[in-house]
């Protein structure tokens, strides 16, 4: 079995899609969703609670990462739904001056360490961008990420 995370960042105003990726769920969220469906004594039980943006100007995803590469923003969870019997739907608002930047990647934290400090928690997914989403213009936009969280078989 496979996890997958799929992130679509739209216009909050317009609609408009403008990053559609999937993306990697790295070794600390998989250790993480197996704590958490095993209910591991010891472990900790709390899940995704923040989504990071960064402004990095390098990003390299691994499957070892535990932080953003240059996180700048991240915002709570508004969201979480069952999308369909096999996933979940992960979703934060960045209201345009949270997100005045050259978007470069992007994570999923959570966790009972998780805050709205920068670089806290655990990391569940990482996502990099190439071409960047350029949200630095006078003009920003306000953003939704909408993260889909998937089982998938082999």
């Amino acid at each position: 079995m496979q996890i997958r995370g799929h992130l679509i960042i739209k216009d909050s105003d317009s609609g408009k899609t403008i990053a559609d990726k999937h993306n990697k769920v790295v070794q600390s969220g998989r250790t993480s969703f197996l704590n958490l469906i095993g209910k591991i004594t010891g472990a900790d039980l709390t899940g995704m609670t923040h989504i990071a943006i960064g402004n990095a100007q390098s990003v390299t995803v691994s499957d070892t990462d535990i932080t953003l590469a240059g996180e700048s923003q991240r915002m709570p969870v508004t969201n979480i739904a069952v999308a369909s019997p096999n996933s979940i739907n992960v979703v934060s608002l960045f209201h345009k001056n949270d997100c005045r930047t050259v978007i470069t990647e992007a994570g999923i934290f959570g966790g009972s360490s998780a805050t709205d400090t920068s670089d806290t928690g655990t990391l569940f997914t990482h996502v990099a961008f190439d071409p960047p989403i350029d949200n630095s213009q006078v003009d920003n936009r306000n953003l939704t990420a909408s993260w889909e969280i998937s089982l998938l078989n082999d």
